[in-house]
């Protein structure tokens, strides 16, 4: 969820992962597209709370840096649709910005 410009789908799907990579951004979809081709994937344009996801369709859900992004009141929604999207015993990887490192220096703009 949140692809970005298709890094981690392209680690994943070289090393044998079937990748479904989701991002809103399109032109990030068609750089990842682009520079990333492998059998194992597919980008997919779209915001994750507009995407069907089969139910128990997959075993891991990749979510780096991107909850923070929807809007409060859609995020327990998008929670519910990739627990029902995960197979039994499967896994969610959730990552924040960590807003105490260097980067919120770099981010945020000065004033």
């Amino acid at each position: 969820m949140g692809c970005g410009s298709g890094v981690l789908a392209n680690h994943l799907a070289t090393a044998g992962a079937h990748v479904t990579a989701i991002d809103g951004n399109a032109a990030a979809i068609r750089f990842a597209s682009t520079h990333f081709r492998h059998p194992n994937r597919e980008f997919r344009t779209g915001l994750i709370e507009d995407l069907a996801l089969p139910a128990e369709s997959f075993d891991r859900v990749y979510c780096l840096e991107v909850i923070e992004h929807p809007y409060l009141q859609l995020i327990g929604g998008l929670l519910t649709r990739v627990r029902d999207g995960l197979r039994p015993g499967g896994s969610l990887l959730l990552t924040t910005p960590n807003y105490r490192g260097p980067w919120s220096l770099i981010a945020t703009p000065s004033e």
